[in-house]
């Protein structure tokens, strides 16, 4: 019993951790740490945090009263850094704290957003603790000096090449750098922080032969929009200055550059022309209306068109049931569908006997066009008309009953 106690009471020794490894914390994968820096540069800083003012990133080595661990401090501040590390001292009460040698703090602009991206990168090795002065700080870490002072160094020359706009956006050139950016290869299950710290060692620092690639493609889709406009300068340049002078030789220049000067000065847009519009929206459909269409065709009217074709036959004069009504002269009449409301309340059987038995209906989707099948039509008794049809122009016969519907007959 008594060993038992003892053994109860013993504590295991634990082991010793280096100065770069991970706090007791949850610790995050390398991948997600790279999607947080990847989404950080590509949304930018924003104006209401201070983020986008010129101010001092630095790093502190810390020598603590409550803790054996020296520790990094990693804060800005828009004051020198010299006086801004008086003033920590005296609060937090350190036993010792210096700027490091390799890490010099700068004025650079956006210096709220450097530290924010060291802060995510060496997120694993935050130190979580409460200081002498009673504050929980978010800005120590217990991480390796060469590691801390490689990512402070990386993201404080970032910064300072201003790749975002005033207004917190990514300029093009960088957003076209991080688009092209290669996928990040590294192991989640044993992150390899040295491995990221390449990784966007990379990116942010481009070579030459990298700035003038991007820049160049970066230029080209910018104009290639208007690439025949430096076409046409550049035909134009070449007969001046290449062709022997002519007659043709300055026509055609003069064509060239008055094509040029009307695109650039005087009619921005051709479209505004009403005839235009009309012609690219639907070709030449709008200019054919009554100058004759396609034989045969669906949304055609052939009134002239031979029964024969569809496979009917049309009831011969003496077979057509007049009642000796004598047959009114029209110029015009309105031409109704077989199912028009206006028709076929009043429509029964027997009253219309224009229709012979073997006429199809008609299979027309538009509403109030004349029927393309050979069929009889039944006009309606509205006196707006919609679509006019001239009777003399085709071979049609009127026929009338009591209740004076009249039908159309070939």
């Amino acid at each position: 019993m008594h060993e038992e106690a003892e053994r109860r009471h013993q504590r295991p020794d634990l082991p010793v951790r280096g100065a770069s490894d991970p706090v007791t914390r949850k610790s995050q994968s390398t991948s997600h740490i790279e999607r947080d820096l990847h989404n950080l540069i590509k949304d930018g800083p924003s104006a209401k945090n201070r983020e986008q003012q010129i101010g001092n990133i630095y790093l502190f080595k810390v020598k603590s009263a409550t803790t054996d661990v020296e520790l990094l401090k990693i804060g800005r501040t828009q004051k020198p850094a010299e006086t801004r590390r008086k003033q920590i001292k005296g609060v937090c009460q350190h036993i010792h704290i210096e700027e490091h040698r390799r890490a010099v703090a700068e004025m650079i602009d956006f210096h709220g957003y450097a530290e924010k991206l060291v802060h995510t990168e060496l997120a694993n090795f935050q130190h979580q603790w409460v200081c002498s002065c009673g504050t929980s700080h978010q800005e120590y870490f217990d991480v390796r000096e060469d590691l801390a002072v490689e990512v402070f160094t990386r993201w404080r020359d970032f910064c300072k090449q201003k790749p975002w706009a005033p207004d917190g956006k990514i300029l093009p050139a960088w957003e076209q750098r991080l688009a092209n950016k290669p996928k990040f290869g590294g192991d989640d299950h044993e992150p390899d922080h040295w491995e990221l710290a390449k990784h966007w060692r990379r990116f942010t620092s481009p070579i030459a032969v990298e700035r003038i690639a991007s820049d160049a493609i970066r230029v080209w889709k910018d104009l290639f929009p208007e690439r025949w406009q430096f076409v046409a300068i550049a035909e134009l340049l070449t007969i001046i200055c290449v062709s022997p002078i002519s007659f043709w030789i300055t026509t055609w220049a003069v064509v060239i550059g008055s094509l040029l000067l009307i695109d650039l000065v005087v009619i921005p847009d051709l479209h505004l022309f009403k005839w235009i519009d009309r012609l690219m929206s639907g070709g030449l459909q709008p200019f054919r209306w009554g100058g004759g269409g396609e034989q045969g065709g669906k949304g055609d009217c052939n009134l002239s068109a031979s029964p024969e074709g569809h496979g009917m036959q049309t009831p011969t004069p003496s077979e057509r049931p007049t009642r000796g009504v004598n047959h009114p002269t029209f110029t015009s009449m309105y031409v109704g569908r077989h199912d028009d409301p206006s028709i076929m309340a009043d429509s029964s059987p027997g009253a219309f006997p224009s229709v012979s038995p073997g006429v199809t209906d008609c299979e027309s989707d538009m509403e109030d066009e004349v029927c393309c099948s050979p069929c009889a039509e039944k006009t309606s008794r509205r006196r707006t008309p919609d679509i006019i049809v001239n009777p003399a122009s085709v071979n049609t016969e009127v026929t009338v009953d009591d209740d004076f519907d009249m039908g159309v007959v070939e």
